[in-house]
């Protein structure tokens, strides 16, 4: 009598046993956002923060039937500044947070 207590004691707990489990929850944040801008960037010069970036063998894309070319920043407050010809056409000091997109309308 005494063992069939102790076997079902036993197998009671490796049933409950099993029916514990570890929950692991994994949060992925993506750190980045986009600036997209919204019309061609022929004969612009672009400076993010300051730096002058090359819009040589930039991919665009037709979206709504507009050329938009997408380039990405890390979140946080950033100034963007469109020339052409000399003369600032835009300059807008914006914030972006992760994984949003920035949209800014050419002229």
């Amino acid at each position: 009598m005494k063992l069939i207590k102790y076997c079902s004691l036993v197998l009671a707990m490796v049933v409950l046993s099993a029916c514990s489990s570890q929950y692991q929850q994994t949060t992925q944040v993506d750190d980045h956002a986009v600036i997209q801008f919204v019309g061609p960037l022929d004969g612009y010069a672009l400076s993010i923060d300051g730096q002058a970036i090359p819009l040589t063998n930039v991919e665009s894309f037709t979206l709504n039937g507009e050329m938009a070319t997408q380039f990405s920043v890390a979140s946080g407050t950033h100034v963007v500044e469109l020339s052409k010809g000399g003369k600032t056409m835009v300059r807008r000091k914006i914030y972006v947070s992760n994984g949003n997109v920035f949209e800014v309308r050419l002229p």
